[in-house]
């Protein structure tokens, strides 16, 4: 239950940081939980084959590729109309396909 926590712990911080890419910190959390004995290998991969994980993958797909033209447009510094427009477009879309 310790090593349960811990490894929370660490993952909130390292989310909290955004030193590593968050899906890098979602594969090391499963992997970790795997390892160290807490899950089953069935449960640590039994998440994928959900039609939830299949629909959030393919949004990110979407906006990834809406989002991709507008890049020059995007300006992290301040909001940018671009990426409200592609937002406004992938959410849109979303509607639709769900």
């Amino acid at each position: 239950m310790i090593l349960l926590i811990v490894i929370i712990f660490i993952a909130i911080v390292l989310f909290a940081l955004d030193v590593v890419p968050a899906d890098v910190i979602g594969i090391g959390i499963m992997v970790s939980l795997v390892v160290t004995g807490i899950l089953t290998p069935e449960e640590g991969i039994l998440g994928f084959g959900s039609e939830t994980a299949i629909k959030t993958l393919g949004l990110l797909s979407i906006l990834v590729a809406l989002i991709g033209p507008f890049a020059a447009l995007l300006s992290f510094t301040s909001a940018s109309p671009g990426i409200f427009f592609a937002a406004g477009i992938a959410f849109c879309l979303t509607a639709i396909i769900l």
